[in-house]
């Protein structure tokens, strides 16, 4: 009550991963624009979530250290909310991880992390490897905020770090890359317009759940308030929503792809040699700026 149609729906699909009061012009937009991530509860959502309260929170006055336990907090409290699902859970261990990382200030720490995750989950559930696009999306965005995102900080350097904008763009731009592959070889199509429309709407989405979040717990106490407690969640998902149907209109928004399975493991090889090459190379120009 308080939140109109579609913010509502697309709030429900957010959290709880349900899209079946999503219209379904929206449902196809979102696919068209490289959005579904956002109305679902996916590993690629969850840490980049937890990447940009990582981000924005010490510019609030919150110390590192406080944080890292409070969006800890947040985060169990979240997956509590929702059932404790076990694809909900296994995104949840991956954000944290790189949240872990992001603490301990130890990205090859982050690594080890990583792929000890990777390892017990497998062993303890071998079919996710394969039928489990959550988790493999989860392990891509992760992957691409360890490897990718500190490069792209410094690339990024003309974008000012006030509100953790810079970190937010990274965060945005490196998971979205890393997570392409798998999106072409598991739905078949590869959106031309991922990394703009992510860029554009990601920290208004994560702004809309924290805030919605929030609209839960305090808008029963209020109810005839509850139309202004819900405001701050409303407009940036009807920004949302108004993103995806106007980049969808475009007639190169998307481009049907048939990548096989066997080019996966080389797409992803081309990646680490593209970082690979892109450290050096921030390297030596800062060398021969010295």
């Amino acid at each position: 009550r308080g939140l109109p149609e579609p913010s509502a729906s697309i709030f429900s699909a957010m959290v709880l991963g349900s899209r079946q009061g999503l219209p379904p012009a929206l449902v196809s937009a979102f696919n068209v624009t490289g959005l579904t991530h956002l109305v679902a509860i996916s590993g690629a959502q969850i840490t980049l979530l937890i990447g940009l309260m990582s981000a924005v929170l010490p510019y609030l006055g919150v110390h590192r250290r406080a944080g890292f336990y409070l969006i800890s907090a947040l985060l169990c409290a979240y997956l509590a909310l929702i059932g404790l699902p076990a694809s909900a859970v296994r995104a949840g261990v991956m954000g944290w991880l790189f949240l872990l990382a992001h603490h301990v200030g130890r990205r090859t720490q982050g690594w080890r992390l990583l792929l000890y995750a990777a390892v017990a989950m497998v062993a303890e559930n071998p079919r996710i490897l394969r039928d489990d696009v959550g988790f493999q999306l989860s392990f891509a965005a992760v992957a691409g905020l360890l490897g990718l995102e500190p490069l792209l900080e410094r690339l990024l350097r003309f974008i000012p770090r006030r509100l953790g904008l810079r970190s937010a763009l990274a965060m945005t731009l490196a998971a979205t890359i890393f997570t392409l592959p798998l999106i072409a070889v598991q739905f078949g199509r590869l959106s031309l317009v991922s990394v703009v429309t992510n860029v554009l709407v990601f920290p208004v989405s994560s702004a809309a759940m924290l805030t919605g979040l929030l609209g839960l717990a305090v808008a029963p106490w209020f109810r005839d308030l509850a139309w202004i407690i819900w405001l701050p969640t409303h407009l940036p998902l009807a920004y949302l929503a108004a993103v995806a149907a106007w980049f969808t209109r475009l007639p190169f928004a998307q481009l049907a792809v048939t990548l096989p399975t066997f080019l996966l493991f080389p797409s992803y090889l081309a990646l680490a040699f593209g970082v690979r090459w892109l450290n050096r190379w921030l390297e030596e120009r800062r060398r021969y700026a010295l």
